[in-house]
């Protein structure tokens, strides 16, 4: 489980406004909420860098599939990417 304190985690969310930030304290409930209305997760904790590539893509199938999001020991960013297709479609 993340630690309940506004550090615990940072959620970018895109598609709700331009360069909507939203810092929360995450529980599984909004966890599970969240993933269920995203097409993909990223899990970037600080021994990664966004420019590394070395990020982590994780879809809801594999997290449904048994993904575990305990980080007690570090801060996890997760990072919510809009449906571009989705967004395209509905400008037409």
């Amino acid at each position: 489980h993340l630690k309940q304190n506004p550090e615990s985690a940072k959620i970018w969310m895109f598609g709700k406004g331009p360069n909507t930030i939203i810092h929360e304290c995450l529980t599984e409930i909004t966890l599970s909420a969240i993933i269920a209305h995203t097409l993909s997760l990223f899990i970037i904790t600080p021994e990664m860098d966004k420019t590394s590539g070395d990020v982590k893509e994780i879809d809801r199938e594999g997290v449904s599939n048994g993904f575990k999001l305990d980080a007690p020991n570090y801060n996890v960013i997760l990072e919510l990417r809009k449906d571009v297709d989705q967004e395209k479609r509905m400008r037409k």
